[in-house]
């Protein structure tokens, strides 16, 4: 009898000890296969051409992204935080995820985990008890609580929430998971978000189109908060980032609602970014960087003679990209005072110029001087030039980032006026990618590898600082103006991959003006 009751004993122990523990994978990897659109807003013809485009798209396509960088990463943390938890955790998640969910999270939650959502669905919110997504935080686009189709056949495939939604297994090279498509005019996508104590967030939508014009919004309790978000023109699933900066949105539980104004717009997902702080000061002092602009905007030295932008109270939506082409700016070519140089990054006469260095005419030939990359003046603040298609040459604007550069503030001097979108603005630094123009930098550095034509170095190196940082010191160690631009983007610019802004026109800073020689 012993034996028996040994024997049960011991199997008893033998099947409780035997079940497999329920693991955690958490993934640490970067996962920016990002594409970057970096167009080119060139020189000296009328083609300035800013055919943004994708590593694995066409060359006239701009997949920009801000996806998943170190720099980008949000504060990810426990693999079974509480429901009602600020700190996004990342259970077998995608590596794009930024505010990565639990796997295991409490039943109340709104957001999807990658082991229940279709096709691997990055599922980047946590939920409250009462299915609201906290804020700040990335909401999938499929993950909706309430919507308005027009028909009853999901047009997609891949994914699908059985309800007629058009859902579909997005190829943004961000991920993503699934994206909304096969969109009409008026059809809507709610969500309940929870904002806490409340604040000034960000707000940016992951999108893409083939149909121009096309555009979005987004309400928040059923007022409209970002205005029309017009979609790049870039191909169905070349995606970019499209918001505002800065949106007062109060305490507690809200609805947003997305709305396709005009239809033919692809969204992968929605950022709410940080609460912006203010970063102003009381000791300002009166060393005005004459950024005071139509805007509101302000731009002043604090006591440690750090420059301080204030924040935009209104502006307009708009994109981001990056090049450096090295060719004579188009406002160079007698449209402007702008300062012009050599192939030995002299400054020269711009009367005496007769071709850009990406052409192949007659001496002297003019390049984009050096001194124009972009540089910090202050903690959240820097300065710079970029292409943009509206506007005048010398015109500046004040940019304020969203996603994960939200806080931040640039102003740039327009220096080329591109063929881009609309809305969008084409950042001048160094090793950002050679763009549409690709013979100027070959003659005038020989020898350096450019990396990827749209995208440059942080895109060879998925976004890494480091490896991209070391791109920047072997191809400019003897050119300091280049290697202080490019280590701006890897320090200041956090390796960002075209974060979205909120922009508006402002009176250009001395200090920029006395770069570019444009008054």
């Amino acid at each position: 009898m012993f034996r028996f009751l040994f024997l049960g004993i011991f199997a008893f122990f033998i099947i409780s000890c035997g079940s497999e523990p329920r693991s955690y994978e958490y993934d640490t990897s970067d996962g920016d296969s990002d594409s970057d659109g970096d167009s080119d807003g060139d020189s000296d013809s009328d083609a300035d051409s800013d055919a943004d485009s994708d590593a694995d798209s066409d060359a006239d396509s701009d997949a920009d992204s801000d996806a998943d960088s170190d720099a980008d990463s949000d504060a990810d943390s426990d693999a079974d935080s509480d429901a009602d938890s600020d700190a996004d955790s990342d259970a077998d998640s995608d590596a794009d995820s930024d505010a990565d969910s639990d796997a295991d999270s409490d039943a109340d939650s709104d957001a999807d985990s990658d082991a229940d959502s279709d096709a691997d669905s990055d599922s980047d919110s946590d939920s409250d008890a009462d299915g609201c997504v906290n804020i700040p935080a990335r909401i999938e686009a499929e993950d909706y609580i309430n919507f308005y189709e027009s028909d009853t056949v999901n047009e997609g495939a891949g994914c699908d929430n059985g309800d007629g939604v058009d859902l579909e297994t997005t190829q943004d090279a961000a991920g993503g998971g699934c994206n909304v498509g096969w969109t009409v005019a008026n059809e809507w996508l709610e969500y309940c978000i929870d904002a806490g104590s409340g604040g000034n967030f960000s707000i940016s939508a992951r999108v893409a189109t083939e149909t121009a014009s096309s555009s979005i919004r987004i309400e928040i309790d059923g007022n409209n908060v970002t205005g029309s978000l017009v979609a790049p023109t870039n191909g169905w699933q070349v995606f970019s980032d499209v918001g505002v900066g800065s949106v007062a949105i109060s305490g507690g539980t809200h609805t947003m609602r997305l709305v396709q104004e005009t239809g033919d717009v692809n969204v992968n997902w929605i950022d709410f970014g940080a609460p912006d702080g203010d970063t102003d000061t009381d000791s300002d002092s009166d060393a005005d960087s004459d950024s005071d602009s139509d805007a509101d905007s302000d731009s002043d030295s604090d006591s440690d003679g750090d420059v301080v932008i204030t924040p935009l109270q209104s502006g307009t939506g708009g994109s981001t990209t990056r090049y450096w082409d090295c060719c004579l700016p188009h406002c160079a070519w007698g449209r402007s005072s702008l300062q012009v140089c050599d192939i030995n990054d002299n400054y020269i006469p711009q009367d005496s110029v007769v071709s850009s260095g990406c052409d192949n005419g007659g001496a002297p030939v003019g390049f984009q001087c050096s001194s124009m990359r972009p540089w910090q003046v202050g903690p959240n603040a820097s300065y710079g030039f970029a292409a943009f298609n509206s506007g005048n040459c010398g015109d500046c604007y004040q940019l304020d980032f969203g996603g994960a550069m939200s806080g931040k503030s640039m102003i740039v001097q327009v220096v080329n006026i591109g063929d881009i979108g609309a809305n969008h603005f084409d950042l001048l630094i160094p090793g950002g990618g050679l763009g549409y123009m690709t013979q100027g930098c070959p003659k005038q550095f020989p020898g350096v590898d450019w990396g990827t034509q749209y995208g440059g170095w942080a895109l060879d190196c998925m976004y890494d600082a480091q490896c991209t940082r070391q791109k920047c010191e072997g191809a400019f160690s003897n050119a300091p103006d280049m290697l202080a631009g490019c280590h701006w983007y890897t320090d200041w610019f956090q390796t960002s991959d075209n974060p979205s802004v909120t922009y508006a026109p402002v009176s250009c800073p001395d200090a920029i003006r006395q770069v570019s020689g444009i008054y």
